[in-house]
């Protein structure tokens, strides 16, 4: 494949003009809010079901979805979806929504365009409005050109690109079910108390919402178990890099924002990071930054009793399943849990530090295959780089 076949040509040329979307007032859609679309994610992390009163973006599969208002076209929040409920669905008002011309564009070989950086570059040059709320100008990526190839070697490269994210889409996969199998653990030995050793533990009343619980067992304030975690150097946004050795959680979202090189400001030790402007309460077992000041950091002062991943799970089970309703950090610490004892602890702990460590492996190779796509997409979607086994013969059969 050679740079000959590929032609210059402007986005605009390579979307469909109209776009139809049949979505009626009153019924139940599928839904992609913004803050399921994660920066450097191909497919939304989930995909909800909401009531369409008229307002938001309205999409089909295969279509892509690209963020216009800042901050979140700065994090390149750039999808395309799939697997809607009766192939079509709605959004954020914030989304662009460009659909490949039928013959013309393969889906994904659009989608890989949109993430060029220069094109990227581009739509934020455009924004205008008000401070903290501008808006990219749709024209501005209707009228960028870029050298396009004929259909037969777009399929090609989408292919290509598209097996690093099935890869990281697998792994997510993967990653999720090992997260609920911990959970499920500590369910079954902290809920129904179905723990080792059990039939022989006496059960007596905890005097508190939790009833009868494991003699030897305790009823705790969070705040009582919390040891204050200093905040390394602040990290300033011009410090995040695309790649780097260590992720940065930025401004309480759950999602990673960018890399850093600098050593001085990485959490070496398992941490919960805790949003209390957003939705955010994670588990982080691997060194990670962290650039928010919205952002609680909790760790156990009683390794022994409470070690960190129970008491992540912990929180959750005692009322932070809807993030919404539990925005405010005093809130949490307010909450009650149970500290069990030493033998049942560190069990649980070796348990779950097994499942956390094969979840570490695999976001970390997501971090290097995301890396490798995100230097391959300019290589390929231009034809800087020649995809390998693909050749004029193989354009004609």
């Amino acid at each position: 494949m050679g740079t000959s076949t590929f032609r210059k040509t402007k986005i605009k040329d390579l979307l469909e003009e109209k776009i139809s979307v049949e979505i009626k007032r009153g019924r139940e859609y599928s839904f992609i809010p913004m803050e399921n679309v994660e920066s450097g994610a191909k497919f939304p992390r989930a995909i909800e079901t909401k009531t369409f009163n008229g307002s938001g973006s309205k999409f089909s599969d295969g279509d892509t979805l690209f963020a216009r208002i800042t901050p979140c076209l700065q994090n390149k929040k750039i999808i395309r979806v799939k697997e809607l409920q009766n192939g079509v669905g709605f959004g954020s008002t914030e989304f662009f929504v460009f659909r490949a011309k039928n013959g013309r564009t393969d889906p994904d070989y659009l989608y890989y365009t949109t993430k060029l950086e220069d094109l990227i570059s581009t739509a934020k040059l455009s924004m205008a409005g008000a401070s903290g709320r501008q808006r990219a100008d749709i024209n501005s990526i209707y009228d960028y050109e870029v050298c396009v190839p004929d259909f037969p070697i777009q399929t090609r490269i989408a292919s290509v690109l598209s097996a690093y994210d099935d890869l990281i889409e697998n792994n997510e996969k993967r990653t999720k079910a090992l997260e609920g199998m911990a959970q499920l653990l500590y369910a079954e030995w902290f809920v129904k108390f179905k723990f080792p050793r059990h039939q022989t533990v006496k059960m007596v009343d905890s005097d508190t919402r939790y009833g009868m619980i494991p003699e030897g067992w305790e009823v705790v304030k969070i705040d009582d178990i919390l040891e204050t975690v200093k905040r390394k150097t602040k990290l300033q946004t011009d410090e995040y890099q695309k790649t780097g050795l260590y992720p940065i959680i930025d401004q309480g979202k759950d999602f990673i924002a960018g890399y850093t090189e600098n050593g001085d400001t990485v959490y070496k030790e398992s941490i919960i990071v805790f949003g209390d402007h957003s939705r955010c309460f994670k588990y982080i077992n691997f060194p990670f930054a962290c650039g928010a000041d919205g952002t609680q950091l909790l760790k156990t002062n009683d390794s022994e009793r409470m070690p960190q991943v129970l008491l992540f799970y912990s929180v959750v089970n005692a009322g932070l399943q809807n993030f919404n309703y539990a925005r405010h950090f005093k809130f949490l610490k307010s909450l009650t849990i149970m500290k069990p004892d030493k033998t049942t602890a560190r069990a649980f702990h070796e348990l779950t530090d097994q499942i956390f460590n094969q979840i570490k492996v695999l976001r970390q190779t997501n971090i290097i295959v995301g890396r490798l796509r995100e230097l391959l997409i300019p290589q390929l979607v231009t034809g800087k780089r020649e995809v390998k086994g693909y050749d004029q013969k193989n354009q004609k059969d």
